[in-house]
């Protein structure tokens, strides 16, 4: 049991971490991708071809994720404020994901990414919520 503790309370402050120095500051960004293709952890910012929607935008994070907690052993979660996005005219788009940017002074690193369950339909009007929750996994073993 003192392992899963441990673990666990690693695995927190690891979180917390990542919570203050990617995605509560000013120097990161979420950004809508219009490209087909599906994220992994080897991704990097070339690999995304950014929304050009009229209106469009990404968003700064800049304090917008909440404390981590944790949702069972061996993995916790932080959840974000929705980040909002609205087309206010010209030709429509899909988006088929999201990327939150970081910049460390030098370089804007890809930290987190994923991919809608359906595609978003971006056209004259339309604005969704996106609400973003990074989950940290450990593997425990016994």
């Amino acid at each position: 049991m003192g392992g899963i503790i441990d673990s666990n309370k690693q695995l927190s402050d690891v979180i917390d971490y990542i919570r203050g120095t990617f995605l509560n500051t000013a120097d990161s960004y979420v950004h809508l991708f219009k490209n087909n293709f599906t994220p992994d952890p080897s991704s990097i910012l070339t690999d995304f071809t950014e929304a050009t929607f009229t209106g469009y935008a990404a968003v700064q994070v800049n304090s917008k994720f909440a404390t981590p907690y944790k949702v069972i052993d061996g993995e916790y979660q932080t959840d974000s404020t929705p980040f909002t996005f609205t087309c206010t005219g010209g030709s429509p788009q899909t988006c088929y994901g999201w990327y939150l940017t970081w910049f460390d002074g030098t370089t804007t690193w890809v930290r987190k990414s994923g991919v809608f369950l359906t595609p978003l339909a971006f056209a004259s009007g339309a604005s969704f919520n996106i609400q973003i929750s990074p989950q940290e996994w450990a593997l425990i073993l016994l």
